[in-house]
């Protein structure tokens, strides 16, 4: 019976996607664009860096653990703003954390 209650339980959990999430990273570059500073990316460039970025996740995605996957996502997408560079940036710094958490130091050894 609990077996049947776990399995039931599974069911109803929201699947992570293996695939690249859907971003509307238009109004991010619209408002990137529309501030007129020195050096300030137009609309075009700005596209042109998120396709690109889009592109390289679609290439490393499975690459990057399923929890930073969510937590990068939602980070990316906050107040409408959705950027897949920013979610690039998040992975590959939650990527270099973990890694630097699993590398062990030890000192120098005592003759």
């Amino acid at each position: 019976m609990k077996i049947v209650a776990l399995l039931v339980g599974l069911n109803l959990l929201t699947p992570i996607s293996d695939q690249v999430p859907n971003l509307n990273v238009t109004p991010s570059c619209r408002g990137a664009a529309e501030i007129r500073i020195a050096g300030a990316q137009s609309f075009d460039d700005c596209m042109k860096d998120e396709n690109d970025a889009r592109a390289q996740l679609a290439r490393s995605w499975q690459s990057f653990s399923v929890r930073n996957r969510v937590n990068c996502t939602a980070e990316a997408s906050l107040d409408g703003l959705a950027s897949y560079v920013e979610l690039l940036s998040c992975l590959q710094m939650a990527s270099a954390v973990e890694a630097d958490k699993r590398t062990s130091l030890k000192g120098a050894r005592r003759k």
